[in-house]
């Protein structure tokens, strides 16, 4: 009978004689190797991408080489042919197509009311957008972490009867929801995309306190003072996103790889910044700019990311392109906090930076915003996505029923209202 000893021996001369196997040639292991190690979430990713090589005869199919290695050993991938790229994009229109075909009208169409729907249907409206893009499934977030997270969010907007509220975020969102489905910007993006797309617009303005970035300027708001009056709001609204994605109970992307999720905070940060009105010129002319250089390309980082920023732009003053009910709704609404804010203003003794005097001034305020903010917008998106002519031609018919018999323009002879929107606007850009 062979000795504890002896069996140890033995043992530990196999254990040897395998590790001196194993870092020979390490991409000659067996599917069976116990010493397989994984090197990290980029192989992951390319787990059976690549099959084993496992006879000579298949070995001579790769040049004659015998090369049995696995996805997981690889620092590369198969690039797919011209041909296998057209056929998977053609399979994706298709397969959004069939899904816009079958989109309740209750999430899919221009005439979105969230002004007439409790939170409580916001929410359930939420719900159906993730659900239609297979969001859980393909991202793995858990029903109950999502409703928890909806429910803490609406909790995080301040703001009661004003514009900034819960309901413009979730009117934000549908908005996003109708440009990647009906308008078909999700053939442009990835899963990732469209997740971090509908993550910020949902947060884009949460803790919003009511009045501008000027306002918070003027009087050296803390907000003003950390964030060194760049981007003050929209770089309050990002840390108040992200800050509350890292509780568990709210975290809705706590099944990303590092690498996603890295590109998820990335995105979101670059996605609310850009809902910064100082920044739309900028936005606006690389998007020209890259329109000239030819189309769009889903596999260019810079396009999805510029495009992404774009959307959330065209989304968040989506509400001047909604049927005439709806936009002169939303309409009042900024209206009224406007005038909140210039009554603070009188008050501390300081500039007014709202674009409006009373409220007479409205229909000069919305045929100005259209003018400077949401024509242009749409007019870029519609270089990429033709089918967004639709809530230009929407927006355009608003534009009439505004009752301006001329475009606004800074140098004609306007109320000191329709001024300060000049002025304020020009300090913006």
């Amino acid at each position: 009978m062979e000795s504890p000893l002896a069996a140890l021996r033995l043992t530990r001369a196999r254990n040897r004689l395998n590790f001196r196997l194993l870092f020979a040639n390490p991409f000659k292991r067996t599917r069976d190797d116990p010493f397989k190690c994984n090197r990290g979430p980029a192989a992951n990713k390319r787990r059976n991408a690549v099959s084993y090589v496992d006879t000579q005869a298949d070995a001579a199919d790769v040049g004659g080489t015998r090369q049995r290695w696995s996805s997981e050993d690889s620092d590369t991938t198969a690039i797919p042919s011209k041909q296998e790229q057209q056929a998977e994009a053609a399979q994706e229109k298709r397969a959004l197509e069939l899904l816009t075909s079958r989109l309740p009208p209750a999430i899919s169409t221009l005439d979105f009311d969230c002004l007439s729907m409790a939170d409580q249907d916001l929410r359930a409206r939420v719900t159906d957008m993730f659900a239609a893009l297979n969001l859980f499934q393909i991202f793995h977030i858990e029903k109950e972490i999502f409703s928890a997270f909806l429910l803490e969010l609406s909790s995080r907007y301040i703001l009661q009867d004003k514009f900034h509220t819960f309901k413009h975020a979730v009117d934000v969102c549908q908005f996003c929801f109708v440009i990647l489905t009906r308008y078909k910007a999700k053939l442009l993006l990835r899963d990732i995309d469209v997740l971090i797309l509908l993550i910020s617009c949902l947060a884009h303005d949460i803790g919003h306190p009511g009045v501008s970035n000027a306002f918070l300027i003027m009087t050296q708001d803390p907000l003003a003072l950390r964030y060194n009056d760049k981007s003050v709001l929209e770089n309050h609204h990002a840390f108040e996103a992200l800050q509350m994605l890292k509780d568990s109970w709210f975290n809705v992307l706590k099944h990303l790889d590092p690498d996603q999720m890295r590109e998820a905070r990335t995105g979101i940060i670059s996605t609310i910044l850009a809902t910064d009105l100082a920044k739309q010129k900028g936005i606006l002319r690389k998007v020209s700019s890259r329109l000239v250089a030819g189309p769009w390309s889903r596999d260019s980082n810079e396009d999805r990311l510029l495009l992404m920023r774009l959307i959330i732009k065209a989304s968040d003053v989506s509400n001047a392109t909604r049927p005439w009910e709806i936009s002169k709704m939303w309409s009042d609404l900024i209206v009224t906090e406007f005038l909140d804010q210039r009554a603070k203003e009188i008050a501390l003794g300081i500039c007014s930076s709202v674009p409006i005097g009373e409220r007479s001034d409205q229909c000069r305020m919305a045929s100005g915003f259209c003018d400077f903010v949401v024509r242009p917008i749409f007019e870029c998106l519609c270089g990429i996505l033709p089918g967004c002519k639709e809530s230009l031609d929407s927006m355009e018919h608003n534009y009439i029923l505004w009752g301006v018999d001329e475009p606004f323009s800074p140098a004609s002879p306007v109320s000191p209202a329709a001024r300060g929107f000049s002025r304020s606007w020009s300090l913006q850009e």
